[in-house]
């Protein structure tokens, strides 16, 4: 027990253990421990509470400190309860992670996703401030479609430009060709389906004296262009 002081007049001693005589181990110095500590709890006055139940082992700084992993930073959000956590570095998940209240990212954080991080979500203020999405060169696509089909293949060809895809709710394995999409073409904007007539829900009445104030320019699908009349 050479180098070792403790505050006890009296304990008992094996080869690989300590117990107090009297229950509790006081140390007023440094305690370096080389095997096991065992217990319902760990009390280190005015820093730190380790305590088991048997289910669950809760970590507890002192009242108004946070608990801090790492010693690269500090709180940026004025933590100040012990049931507040920062990791000062990276932390890696290796499997699902729950969140029960809202998250945050900070201005310029990026959010990415797919394993070589290829699309990314990002609020960014250089410029105007804007929510951006990155779409990755595997397919350049942003595809919404119903909750059934998601990982399903669609046999979609890898986009020269960043593209839209809307697809119906009819099922992949009936039909994969029931979408529109939306992109621009680095010379025109371009609308484009896979299957069936654009529908413009618009109304029209009659007046009793039409006149064409003007024409709206589109291609057709052979790229030729068209005009539609403007009336007033």
């Amino acid at each position: 027990m050479a180098g070792l002081l403790v505050g006890l007049t009296s304990f008992n001693s094996t080869a690989n253990a300590i117990t107090p005589a009297g229950g509790t181990l006081t140390v007023t110095g440094a305690l370096t421990v080389s095997g096991a500590i065992s217990g319902a709890s760990l009390n280190i006055t005015s820093l730190l509470a380790i305590t088991s139940d048997g289910t669950l082992v809760t970590v507890l700084p002192a009242t108004g400190d946070y608990l801090r992993f790492g010693d690269a930073g500090t709180t940026s959000h004025s933590f100040a309860s012990n049931d507040d956590v920062v990791f000062s570095g990276q932390a890696e998940f290796n499997s699902s992670v729950f969140f029960d209240g809202s998250t945050f990212l900070a201005t310029d954080s990026q959010h990415a996703i797919g394993g070589g991080n290829e699309c990314r979500i990002v609020y960014t203020a250089t410029g105007t401030d804007t929510l951006q999405i990155g779409l990755g060169t595997a397919s350049r696509t942003l595809m919404v479609c119903d909750t059934g089909d998601i990982q399903t293949d669609y046999s979609l060809a890898v986009a020269t430009h960043p593209t839209v895809k809307v697809f119906s709710a009819t099922a992949a394995a009936t039909a994969t060709n029931q979408w529109i999409a939306i992109s621009h073409n680095a010379t025109d904007p371009v609308i484009s389906s896979g299957t069936g007539t654009l529908i413009l829900p618009v109304t029209h009445s009659a007046l009793a004296a039409e006149t064409v104030s003007g024409y709206i320019t589109i291609k057709d699908a052979g790229g030729t262009s068209r005009k539609v009349a403007v009336v007033t």
